[in-house]
């Protein structure tokens, strides 16, 4: 039954991202749309490098923490440009999904399920957090077309 439970958790990731991609396309800005398509193809790149390598998370995932780094880099290259607090808080979630990689050297002892799950515990609220920024960036565009203040 938890099996079940964190497969349907895992596979529903990338059907989310697309949806949420969907909705940057039709309502975001272009920060939006960036981060929407960094998350696309961080979470098919993942799922690509895992079925191409594999995982057990018994010892680091390299493919995982290369994957996890990038969109790191990308989310705060992103907040750089446009600080908005949905993009720097998704620059926080995916900092501690990403130390968690390092916490896993230096902790030995780690259990695979705690570092499966803790390198993945910010994937949903980032998506959350982008489907905000969508919301808000439309709520904006609207109140300046409408002339609403």
């Amino acid at each position: 039954m938890l099996h079940t439970a964190i497969q349907i958790y895992v596979n529903a990731f990338l059907p989310l991202c697309l949806l949420t991609l969907g909705a940057a396309i039709r309502w975001g800005g272009t920060t939006e749309r960036i981060v929407a398509w960094s998350c696309v193809l961080a979470s098919s790149m993942q799922k690509l490098l895992m079925a191409l390598f594999g995982h057990s998370f018994q010892q680091l995932e390299p493919t995982v923490m290369v994957v996890d780094l990038t969109l790191l880099i990308a989310l705060c290259w992103v907040g750089l440009r446009d600080p908005r607090w949905w993009v720097l808080t998704m620059c926080a979630l995916q900092l501690l999904s990403a130390s968690t990689h390092l916490e896993h050297l230096v902790d030995t002892g780690m259990s695979p399920l705690a570092y499966a799950i803790l390198s993945g515990t910010g994937a949903y609220p980032t998506q959350f957090l982008l489907i905000a920024g969508i919301v808000g960036y439309h709520a904006r565009t609207n109140r300046r077309v409408t002339g609403v203040r």
